[in-house]
């Protein structure tokens, strides 16, 4: 997905919230990270004091909140009363935002998207496109749903 994100050409730069510093730009060469503004946290309150922040400002259309390696005690003590603000900061400025959590975390949100798959060790060896073609062929699990 992020791969397809920066795939895109765009006038203005994506916003990466890492919540917890496991982004590997090298992974996707300069080109595409070249409008990338990467935000490395190392705590969950970091990462979403940076959401906050970027939604309020309203300056970047697109902003990607990557919480899917938090452990799950964390993210139960991120109030529902946040996601709300958040939600209400993105309509209020016009951007666009995606949060990535291991489970259904985000009250209300305008689309949801689950995922799930199975991977092995082997499709970490495995190219994007490679990769993209498997995972498509194995998305009967993959559905979006409006809430």
């Amino acid at each position: 997905m992020i791969s397809e994100l920066l795939d895109e050409k765009r006038e203005l730069p994506l916003a990466f919230i890492d919540g917890r510093d496991s982004f590997d730009p090298a992974s996707y060469g300069n080109e595409k990270c070249r409008h990338l503004i990467w935000l490395r946290c190392a705590k969950t309150e970091q990462a979403i004091q940076a959401a906050d922040l970027l939604l309020r400002d309203g300056n970047l259309p697109f902003v990607i909140l990557d919480l899917h390696l938090v452990s799950e005690r964390e993210l139960r003590q991120i109030p529902s009363s946040f996601w709300h603000r958040l939600k209400i900061q993105a309509r209020d400025s016009g951007c666009a935002m995606l949060a990535m959590t291991p489970r259904a975390l985000v009250p209300t949100p305008h689309r949801r998207l689950t995922l799930s798959g199975h991977f092995s060790l082997q499709h970490l060896e495995l190219q994007p496109p490679t990769l993209q073609l498997q995972l498509s062929s194995a998305a009967p699990a993959q559905h979006s749903q409006k809430a």
